[in-house]
């Protein structure tokens, strides 16, 4: 447990986690990032809504307008290095459980003791 007490002190000290969580309040503190994200969000729903009900035609428009909304939204300087830096950093999650699974099959994997 100590090395992944350290494993997990050394990532949220890393330079990229760092970054990544002022930007967050950034976000988080901003009236006006707020706003466009829970639109984004509604609309997004209306579109999956639309979507199930088989409704191409307006799932189509609102599409549309979905990703001109995602796509203002993800020009922002701000927004678009923290999405960055986010998509990185899961990377890199990702590949520590990759090694943390390979390890954890490579102890399974061990012959087993007969019982006397």
């Amino acid at each position: 447990m100590d090395r992944l007490s350290g494993l997990m002190k050394h990532l949220k000290e890393s330079d990229l986690y760092v970054r990544l969580v002022q930007m967050k309040t950034k976000i988080e503190n901003s009236t006006d990032y707020l706003h466009k994200y829970q639109d984004i969000l509604a609309t997004q729903k209306k579109l999956v809504n639309l979507e199930h009900r088989g409704d191409q035609l307006k799932a189509d428009s609102l599409r549309k307008e979905y990703e001109w909304k995602l796509a203002e939204l993800t020009s922002d300087v701000l927004i678009h290095e923290y999405l960055n830096d986010l998509e990185e950093f899961s990377k890199t999650i990702h590949e520590l459980e990759e090694v943390f699974n390979e390890s954890l099959n490579s102890v399974q994997e061990l012959p087993k003791i007969p019982h006397i």
